[in-house]
């Protein structure tokens, strides 16, 4: 009536906390009935590094027992989360001797940071990029106004030769 391995009933499932608040994880495995006294399932939380692991203390986490003992499962309490509390954390079953163990984690992220959307940022710098180039633009015309104008004036001002002069065709009196 037992397994040679526990089985896993309920895998922990990756979460994003905020800051301040409480995460929960639960794990849960079939171990079946053992049938001896002696020998017993355990069930514990770690904390994963990336060549460590760390017992969680037994205050931050409660064993459960049901239908006979033979489904054991463990919640994980992490109250007031803080940016050290981001990371893998591991369920770890061991069956009778460690030989036989389940191991199943899930990550604790933080919220995602938001970013500027860079094709908006694109657009704004562009609005502002052309803004300046009117501007630009605005201030030549206004400052070589005047110029333009007695250039033009100078020019309207000559007197226009007739065509007919221009090719010396003798004009009838």
């Amino acid at each position: 009536n037992s397994p040679d391995a526990p089985l896993p009933t309920y895998r922990p499932k990756d979460q994003t906390v905020q800051l301040g608040h409480t995460a929960r994880f639960y794990c849960e495995a079939f171990v079946g009935n053992l049938g001896l006294p002696d020998v017993k399932s355990d069930i514990s939380w770690y904390r994963v590094y990336e060549r460590d692991q760390e017992a969680i203390p037994d205050d931050q986490q409660k064993v459960i027992r049901r239908e006979d003992n033979q489904n054991i499962g463990a919640i994980l309490e992490l109250t007031n989360v803080d940016v050290k509390s981001y990371g893998r954390y591991m369920c770890r079953i061991e069956m009778g001797n460690s030989a036989h163990r389940l191991e199943m984690s899930a990550w604790l992220f933080g919220p995602p940071i938001k970013a500027e959307d860079s094709s908006s940022a694109l657009l704004q710098f562009l609005a502002i990029f052309l803004a300046c180039l009117a501007f630009l633009a605005l201030l030549t015309v206004y400052r070589y106004a005047p110029t333009w104008r007695q250039i033009n004036r100078k020019n309207s001002n000559q007197c226009r030769m007739d065509p007919a002069e221009k090719f010396n065709i003798p004009t009838r009196p």
